[in-house]
């Protein structure tokens, strides 16, 4: 493995294994940490457009616009960082789940430009992306969504079945 300068390693574990914070009923990235004015009147789309990350925002890539604002999802990069989102995806599910035992939560991965992004999960309020408004998305693998009431219900089935998780 090459070796990475500390300063690196440490804004990536950052990204990968963020600290939230919450204001106001929401949570959001601490590093994108809003005003505490910040108007919450729509809770999931200021959590969702508040704290997100686009991947290529963090990477040295070659994956280039192929048009505005598509990035040429064919090129060895774009998987590349797709993949890293993917994984990010199931860290933030983790983390948030760690954090915040007793809420749940919704992490996406999508797009044109991979970006990974969270909410709350409310009732009477629409998830930021319902199954049925992106299913082709979803059905092609381009969208991702982890909620963490199910990455729960594992972690309960596996403790159940003496494979760990907590008892």
């Amino acid at each position: 493995m090459r070796r990475v300068p500390i300063r690196s390693a440490i804004e990536l574990a950052d990204v990968f294994w963020p600290e939230f914070v919450a204001i106001k009923g929401c949570v959001f990235l601490k590093r994108e940490r809003p005003s505490k004015n910040i108007d919450v009147s729509y809770p999931v789309e200021t959590e969702s457009m508040s704290s997100h990350t686009h991947i290529f925002d963090i990477l040295d890539h070659k994956a280039g616009l192929k048009r505005e604002p598509f990035y040429d999802a064919k090129h060895s990069h774009f998987k590349s960082a797709y993949a890293i989102g993917r994984k990010i995806c199931l860290m933030w599910a983790l983390k948030l789940l760690h954090d915040f035992p007793r809420e749940d939560f919704r992490v996406y991965l999508h797009g044109f430009d991979p970006i990974v992004r969270f909410h709350k999960i409310r009732k009477g309020i629409p998830n930021w992306a319902e199954a049925k408004s992106c299913r082709k998305e979803i059905k092609k693998g381009e969208v991702v969504i982890l909620d963490t009431r199910d990455l729960r219900k594992a972690q309960h089935i596996a403790a159940a079945n003496g494979r760990g998780g907590h008892r």
